[in-house]
């Protein structure tokens, strides 16, 4: 099993100390900000600042949901607070809470499409079971995004028409000392110094 180098959290998550992040060998941090339309995650802010207080690599990621997908796109952007340093992502996994309905794989592109258009740059795609349930061919749209896949077992089995990962959820429960409980944990397949050019391309 590989070491994580980077952690999503949630208010699911208890963090006890950014700095044990650090010293355990985590080197970004990507945080829960949003969900559907009204959501927002009542640690993302606080989290932010921790987390590049002490150095870490900072992003934010946006729960995708059956709603309007420009709705969504705004309310993101309007929590996250992008600057240039932050990724941003969209994550696209079955929504078992609120409406219940999973955001489509044509709203997801739109989802990427106008963020890109405002952001400048593009988001990175979370998925795991549902765009492989989903995307039946190679798209060139969204297979330029990097893939955060969530993939749990010995090695990641890759979606259609991606080549690789640029981060793999290995595991859903891995102890990290200065959280609280079990934590996303994301292997990235290269240094440090390239984890953090990869961070906003």
């Amino acid at each position: 099993m590989p070491k994580p180098k980077v952690l999503d959290l949630s208010h699911h998550n208890q963090v006890n100390s950014f700095e044990m992040l650090v010293d355990f060998g985590i080197r970004g941090i990507i945080l829960k900000a949003t969900q559907g339309v009204d959501y927002v995650d009542p640690t993302y802010a606080s989290r932010k600042s921790k987390a590049e207080a002490v150095g870490l690599l900072v992003g934010a990621y946006h729960f995708a949901t059956g709603d309007d997908a420009a709705k969504q796109l705004d309310h993101f952007l309007s929590v996250a607070g992008l600057g240039a340093q932050h990724c941003g992502a969209l994550d696209f996994e079955p929504n078992t809470t609120g409406n219940k309905r999973n955001m489509s794989l044509d709203d997801a592109r739109d989802w990427l499409q106008n963020y890109e258009v405002v952001v400048g740059r593009k988001a990175k795609f979370y998925s795991g079971n549902l765009v492989k349930q989903e995307l039946k061919a190679p798209d060139e749209f969204l297979n330029s995004h990097d893939l955060w896949l969530a993939q749990y077992g010995s090695a990641p089995r890759l979606p259609v028409g991606w080549q690789s990962t640029w981060l793999w959820q290995f595991s859903e429960s891995y102890p990290v000392p200065g959280v609280t409980g079990n934590v996303d944990a994301n292997a990235f397949d290269g240094t440090d110094a390239e984890l953090a050019a990869s961070w906003v391309r």
